[in-house]
């Protein structure tokens, strides 16, 4: 008789299990999934991959849903400071007792095939979801797309926000084979969203193989702002649907996009709908998230590869910070990641995280950079956050960043001083 009672016993007994972090492959999953009768879905699935802007595109597709009326399951990872944050119902986060119901009955019907905890957490999103009876399941990818387990199910429509590279000892450096390992969640004779502005060679091509709809951006869908926000999407029939909306969202636009477009080939929104309105202020915990406290200005964001730290850069409101906190994971590519950023901030705050034995030391991170900046070394977030507060002046502002790991604990660190 299972005897673990609480939500973190499960997730230590679950981190302690499977050795394996991250365990590609979908035959041990499927089969518990199919004991457990997750298979089939009465709810509409979206699944989301892409290298960055996953959650932000789920988080969208949430807000427009909900304002609808629709019944929502919201699955994203990994979390800043709470594992329920990962499994979200009608816009809340599980409570601790359902998260242990799930994790109870997958124990039960999984007998001796071994689960990774990322498998866990999926199958208990998916059986959440279904004892819920969601209208829209909303799942986001992982790790890559073919082989992440959410993909067990079929998706309605696909999504694939953005081809980068990062996770290269598991999807590699090459963005067409990325691409091709993204759109894997893709099914025939439906609709996948490529919401990726330089697309990769033959990415359509591929799509278009697996007998799928591509509906790419400016080539079938667009946006741009003029003011507000604008977005051109097709509906199944191939009729363009324009909408208006009066404010520049916060979240990333790509990502914004392709949630509209998703929804206006499901027929769920067209040009009259003013539901996209909602995505002005929909925000998303560390995507870009503005935290005033210790009277300053705080931007917080969890973007960890070049192309995310590209895409910070080009942000307008962050033009006038030149103070930054940042601290890595030692897997990711530490030194294009630091070298976009330094083109942009003099004033550098180095901490090492706590990442479970992943983290890149700050001291290696100063060493990453060549350039001749201002630094502090620091051995905690928490020390970095202090420093950046002692070293900068009333109503500056500041961009921490770097990964999950840093802006959790810088969260934390800030609301405790809100």
């Amino acid at each position: 008789m299972n005897d673990v009672k609480t939500l973190d016993e499960w997730l230590s007994l679950l981190e302690q299990r499977h050795h394996t972090a991250i365990d590609l492959g979908l035959d041990r999953v499927r089969l518990v999934a199919e004991r457990m009768g997750l298979t089939r879905s009465a709810g509409c699935i979206i699944t989301v991959a892409g290298t960055n802007g996953k959650g932000s595109c789920v988080r969208s597709l949430e807000a427009m849903l909900l304002k609808l009326g629709f019944s929502t399951g919201a699955y994203s990872s990994p979390h800043l400071i709470h594992y329920n944050e990962r499994i979200r119902l009608n816009g809340e986060d599980a409570s601790d007792d359902a998260i242990v119901r799930a994790f109870d009955v997958i124990e039960e019907a999984r007998g001796d095939i071994g689960l990774s905890y990322f498998e866990a957490g999926t199958l208990a999103a998916l059986w959440l979801f279904q004892q819920a009876q969601c209208d829209y399941w909303l799942l986001e990818v992982g790790l890559g797309g073919r082989l992440d387990a959410v993909n067990i199910v079929d998706a309605d429509v696909a999504i694939v926000t953005s081809i980068a590279v990062d996770h290269e000892a598991w999807l590699g450096s090459d963005r067409r084979q990325i691409a091709k390992e993204k759109l894997g969640v893709a099914r025939p004779a439906r609709p996948v969203v490529i919401g990726e502005l330089d697309l990769p060679e033959g990415m359509v091509d591929h799509a278009e193989m697996l007998c799928a709809i591509p509906i790419v951006i400016n080539q079938d869908f667009n946006y741009r702002e003029d003011g507000g926000f604008t977005v051109m999407a097709p509906n199944r029939h191939g009729v363009s649907q324009l909408y208006k909306l009066p404010s520049v969202p916060i979240l990333p636009h790509p990502s914004v996009a392709c949630a509209i477009a998703a929804l206006t080939w499901l027929g769920v929104i067209d040009e009259g709908s003013r539901v996209v309105d909602v995505l002005g202020d929909c925000q998303m915990p560390g995507r870009m998230q503005h935290i005033h406290a210790a009277d300053r200005e705080w931007v917080l964001d969890v973007g960890h590869n070049p192309a995310a730290a590209k895409y910070l850069c080009a942000r307008p409101e962050i033009q006038h910070i030149d103070r930054i906190v940042i601290g890595m994971v030692h897997d990711k590519d530490v030194a294009s990641t630091l070298s976009v950023f330094a083109t942009h901030f003099r004033h550098w705050h180095f901490a090492t995280p706590d990442a479970g034995g992943r983290e890149a030391s700050a001291s290696s991170l100063r060493d990453a950079l060549d350039e001749n900046l201002q630094c502090q070394v620091a051995s905690s977030v928490q020390d970095a956050m202090q420093g950046a507060l002692e070293r900068s002046q009333k109503g500056d502002t500041i961009l921490v960043t770097g990964s999950f790991f840093t802006v959790g604990a810088a969260i934390t660190w800030l609301n405790s001083r809100i």
